[in-house]
């Protein structure tokens, strides 16, 4: 059985090719913008005239979360 120190040798090896960083520079960004349309059609509530959905939820906690 191989050591787990071989495993993410292994990994690590395979991540830091420039094929694979391009695919995680582009690709994250395009999951995440993927993910927010579609918690944009989840409606939690309405406000007067405004509609609070999901996507608006997530991105106020990720705001407070992550502060710069």
């Amino acid at each position: 059985m191989r050591k787990i120190d071989a495993f993410f040798a292994d990994y690590a090896s395979h991540h830091r090719t420039a094929g694979n960083k391009w695919f995680h520079r582009f690709g994250i960004p395009m999951i995440m913008l993927t993910l927010l349309g579609m918690l944009a059609r989840v409606e939690l509530f309405q406000i007067d005239a405004y509609t609070i959905d999901a996507a608006m939820l997530l991105i106020a906690l990720s705001t407070i979360w992550y502060p710069c």
